[in-house]
Formats: structure tokens, C-alpha cells, sequence
């Protein structure tokens, strides 16, 4: 309920994407294909959606080395597998981005994505917290 709140067009916010996310979505749906969670047409259908997303809510952006070097010290430092410690580095340079400039209201995007990973990682062990 809450990301749909903070994602509504009609509050026009900016929703910045890492670029990476329709690779990690794409192996992420071929995955559950090859399980047989989902259809073939299922997984054309869901990728279709998340393109049209792309182009129509999100700002993709681009994985730069910054990007690179910063998801490396988070796949030790937290860690992070490689596609979670990119999204967390483009949200950190997003945020900084953000900030920086003024161009519209800081995000705090290393703190949600914090509690986010935190939240999965405590469903992942069976509700218990770490």
C-alpha cells in the first residue's frame, strides 16, 4: 500500500531506477520461468509492462564506475549480491544527486532501501530479526 502512496503519478514524484533493473528483472522472471512459476507468455507480458514503466515513470540511470566502485564495498561491507549492491550504489549517488542540486526534494534512498533489504532479509530467516 505504502509504494503505491509514494509512487502515485498524480503527486508527480521522481522516481529514479538504477538502468540495471531490467536486466535483473529480465533473469529474475527467466528464473521463475525455467521453475515453472510463470508462463513463457507470462514473462513476456510482466517485462513488456516493466519497459512501459521504464519509459513512462522512471528516470533510468546509467551504472557508471562511481556506481561500480561503491557496490563493490557493499557486496563485502553488507553483504550485498552484485544486482542489490548496484541498485544501492545508484540510489546513493541518486540521493547525493538530489541533494546537490535541489531539483526537487531530498530522498533519503539509502535509508528506505536499508530498511527494505533489512525487511527481506528478516523474511528470509523466518521473521527473525538479525
Amino acid at each position: 500500500m505504502w509504494v503505491q502512496q509514494i509512487t502515485d503519478p498524480a503527486t508527480a514524484p521522481v522516481l529514479l531506477v538504477s538502468a540495471i533493473a531490467i536486466g535483473a528483472l529480465a533473469a529474475a522472471l527467466a528464473r521463475k520461468e525455467r521453475e515453472g512459476t510463470v508462463t513463457t507468455t507470462e514473462r513476456q507480458q510482466y517485462l513488456g509492462l516493466f519497459a512501459l514503466d521504464c519509459q513512462q515513470l522512471f528516470s533510468l540511470l546509467p551504472v557508471t564506475g562511481a556506481v561500480l566502485r561503491l557496490a563493490v564495498t557493499f557486496t563485502h561491507r553488507q553483504a550485498l549480491r552484485a544486482y542489490n549492491a548496484v541498485h544501492l550504489a545508484t540510489a546513493l549517488q541518486a540521493n547525493q544527486l538530489v541533494v546537490n542540486t535541489g531539483e526537487c526534494s531530498p530522498v533519503n534512498a539509502f535509508g528506505r532501501l536499508m530498511v527494505l533489504w533489512t525487511m527481506s532479509k528478516n523474511k528470509e530467516r523466518g521473521g527473525r530479526r538479525a
